[in-house]
């Protein structure tokens, strides 16, 4: 386990767990998720870094939550950690322009196993890059998360 260590929190993150949890897991293959996934390394350098500390691919959520804006797609996503918190001042904090919520009770369909803990992040703004336009059977809204607060 590793310990990491930001302003008001420390973690413990199990990196090789977390690892090899993706390479036994598929990614979604709609469209929305398909153009998260083709752009988002890179988009958001230190929120890249922030979950790589952890062990964490950024292109690998456990889930995505979207919703279509004028121009681009906006998105929360949502990853398991295998760890545990062993401190955490406050819940909610910025990560460069990300605000991250980190949930001590991960609800999330995954396969870790506990000890874990959730890593969400909420206002990833990411334009439509692929070739074939939003089906209109995929145009659906936000599903509301009890206790998340955006800002």
């Amino acid at each position: 386990m590793k310990k990491i260590e930001r302003d008001k929190a420390i973690f413990l993150s199990d990196i090789e767990a977390n690892q090899e949890y993706y390479q036994h897991n598929s990614l979604c293959s709609c469209s929305v998720c398909r153009n998260f996934y083709a752009q988002i390394s890179g988009k958001y350098q230190e929120l890249e870094d922030f979950l790589l500390e952890f062990g964490v691919d950024i292109v690998r959520p456990d889930e995505l939550v979207w919703t279509e804006a004028e121009e681009t797609i906006d998105y929360i996503a949502m990853y398991t950690v295998k760890g545990d918190v062993l401190f955490l001042e406050e819940k909610e904090f910025l990560v460069g322009e990300q605000n991250i919520m980190v949930d001590e009770t991960v609800n999330f369909p995954n396969e870790q196993v506990s000890p874990c803990f959730g890593i969400t992040v909420f206002s990833i703004s990411l334009p439509w890059v692929l070739d074939k336009s939003l089906p209109h059977s995929q145009k659906k809204r936000w599903r509301l998360l009890k206790g998340i607060k955006r800002s």
